[in-house]
């Protein structure tokens, strides 16, 4: 039994750690509109937030979003947030959208997550049915969507050799 917890815990290891991968952003199809203008892309999501009420994506129409997907004990999700937050400073300012989402169905996730790590963003939990329309096979996921919420980048797994293209694509991102 402990063999099978190893290689289960492996498993999510390797799928979570993979290289960066890229998407454009013809590749992403817009389906409904959700309200006025905005129109609902596979990356749509509306999910219970930490502090209360719920982080509708919808509510940053026209601002790009990073979005990293964690669990609070994972130790690349714990490792990433501190270069998650050091973007959030850099960019939120100049309109880049920050958000944490839990693959956990408990708020408990999201208020450990925060007290571990610090993280000033935002945090939503129950993210498990988002994160696999999302296609992620593990924690940590790092994306960014560009103002129309289209895929423009993500990050399969976390290490410190992707801090440099993240920080690049957030700014890019910005101008788009």
């Amino acid at each position: 039994m402990k063999k099978i917890g190893i290689l289960a815990a492996l498993f999510f290891f390797v799928l979570g750690c993979s290289k960066n991968e890229e998407k454009s952003a013809s590749q992403n199809q817009e389906t409904q509109t959700v309200s006025g203008d905005y129109s609902k892309t596979d990356f749509y999501f509306k999910l219970p937030s930490k502090n209360g009420g719920e982080i509708d994506l919808s509510n940053y129409k026209g601002k790009p979003v990073m979005v990293m997907f964690f669990t609070e004990n994972c130790p690349y999700c714990l490792r990433a947030s501190g270069f998650i937050e050091t973007i959030y400073q850099k960019y939120g300012p100049k309109g880049l959208e920050v958000i944490g989402i839990s693959t956990r169905g408990n708020i408990e996730s999201a208020i450990e997550f925060e007290k571990k790590t610090g993280v000033k963003f935002q945090l939503a939990y129950k993210g498990v049915d988002i994160a696999r329309n999302y296609g992620i096979a593990g924690v940590p996921y790092v994306y960014i969507l560009d103002k129309k919420h289209n895929l423009y980048k993500f990050w399969a797994g976390y290490d410190k050799s992707y801090e440099s293209e993240i920080d690049q694509s957030a700014s890019k991102v910005l101008e788009l």
